[in-house]
């Protein structure tokens, strides 16, 4: 169980290292939405309506450790499904709205959903909430 957790730990630490090589190579890669956008967890706060809201651990989370945003078929998709290694996860995007530099979508996929993307710094944050329990998550996209 420990080797599986270090080594979860470490696959992490390596994706975020390849994640942050690609968006330091390439300013041209500001978000947009004429291509996919290529996006990554970094921090989330996990709140319920019995206790105070705290930093959780991503592995904790059901969710990929990057995803996807299609804007053109309206569908978030899971990135470790891409390679066809295990079923394909996508939620619709029902709403996508423009503000100025700012990118708005939201959904529901059993809680409620809205998400908030930077088109100036690809810097994302998302919530998602039920009637017992809410996440707040940050992270970064970036154009694929």
């Amino acid at each position: 169980m420990r080797t599986a957790r270090r080594l979860l730990e470490l696959c992490s630490i390596a994706a975020m290292l390849v994640l942050c090589m690609v968006l330091s190579g390439a300013k041209a890669a500001e978000p947009d939405e004429s291509a996919p956008l290529l996006c990554a967890i970094t921090k989330a706060i996990d709140c319920d309506s019995d206790s105070a809201c705290g930093v959780t651990a991503l592995e904790s989370l059901d969710l990929p450790p990057f995803f996807r945003i299609d804007f053109k078929n309206k569908v978030i998709t899971d990135t470790e499904a891409l390679g066809g290694r295990a079923a394909q996860k996508k939620t619709a995007i029902n709403l996508i709205e423009r503000r100025g530099d700012t990118i708005v979508l939201q959904g529901i996929d059993l809680r409620g959903w809205t998400m908030v993307i930077s088109k100036k710094t690809g810097k994302m944050s998302a919530t998602a909430s039920d009637d017992d329990e809410a996440f707040v998550l940050f992270g970064v996209c970036t154009a694929r």
